[in-house]
């Protein structure tokens, strides 16, 4: 890797790989990079514990419990410290489906050790199992009693209780085909340390061996911690099309989001920024993301949140 390879060199490359003019030679040159920015973040967080996997190029980790958290290099300034992260893994033990595959950290819930407003915590878990197993595990799911109370799933359209409606365009849908639409249940739970919050998990059924496969590019790894019992994320950061990916959906989503949401925008804005490394722009957004105004702006959308879903456990 070139020793003064600087974030205009980062945008060239991505530009050349977008429009697959790029050499093996830089696609290469890509992986190391991102392996070498998780070395340069090691214990930039705010309770500096994070160090480089060894294993997983483009993470770094720490261990909570019997898990080991794989955090992208990019979020590594502002994930949250022990006693925060354990109470966010104990409400992603709450929400998660069960099954094969890996949960994880996504949206606010991975910077929250910086930015301590946050209007929802959400998650996103990729499960491989077979399709005709989801429905059975689908089922388990909206029978669970837990502080977390399910009240919407999204499955193509919305379904409340009695669920019925769910199972059947299940049963209908998967016929032994893989689904390339997410699972998104949506909850409410008020044993968070933030009190009453909405929750969602994002489920994505996916094929461990292929990521094309399935939903599981519906997400983006650039955004999430994972967490794993054993071994790493199925999938590393040091896929050149996956940071591309990544930076074509964060542009879309600012130009989008400008108007009627901009705190959203400013975040993505900040997404963008630390993951092509333009850092004075980085810390001016990240001053602007932690500023009053935008923890007002948090506040709001997670009050109203929790009152479009409590709307619908009344129903």
């Amino acid at each position: 890797m070139p020793a003064d390879f600087s974030s205009p060199d980062l945008v060239g490359l991505l530009v050349e790989l977008d429009r697959g003019e790029s050499q093996p030679a830089l696609v290469d040159a890509l992986g190391k990079i991102m392996r070498e920015y998780a070395f340069q973040n090691a214990r930039v967080d705010p309770a500096g514990r994070l160090k480089p996997s060894s294993e997983a190029s483009g993470y770094l980790t720490t261990k909570c419990g019997k898990w080991t958290i794989f955090v992208p290099w990019a979020l590594a300034f502002a994930f949250p410290g022990p006693d925060l992260t354990e109470s966010l893994v104990e409400l992603a033990e709450r929400v998660k489906l069960d099954g094969r595959g890996y949960i994880a950290l996504s949206g606010s819930a991975t910077t929250c050790g910086r930015f301590v407003a946050i209007a929802d915590v959400d998650f996103a878990q990729y499960i491989f199992e077979l399709p005709e197993a989801l429905s059975t595990k689908v089922r388990a799911m909206i029978e669970r009693r837990t502080p977390a109370i399910l009240v919407r799933v999204k499955f193509g359209e919305s379904f409340l209780r009695p669920w019925d409606g769910l199972l059947k365009k299940l049963n209908d849908s998967l016929n032994n085909i893989l689904p390339d639409r997410p699972i998104k249940f949506e909850f409410v739970d008020d044993a968070t340390s933030y009190g009453l919050m909405a929750v969602s998990n994002f489920v994505l059924p996916s094929d461990q061996n292929d990521h094309m496969a399935g939903a599981a590019m519906k997400s983006y790894l650039f955004q999430e911690a994972i967490l794993a019992e054993d071994g790493t994320p199925p999938w590393h950061l040091d896929t050149a099309d996956e940071l591309v990916r990544y930076v074509k959906y964060l542009i879309k989503a600012v130009k989008v989001l400008q108007t009627d949401s901009p705190y959203k925008a400013l975040k993505r804005s900040l997404s963008l920024a630390r993951v092509l490394r333009f850092d004075d722009l980085s810390v001016r957004a990240e001053a602007l993301v932690g500023d009053e105004t935008a923890a007002f702006f948090a506040r709001t959308s997670s009050v109203s949140a929790i009152e479009d879903l409590w709307g619908d456990l009344n129903h």
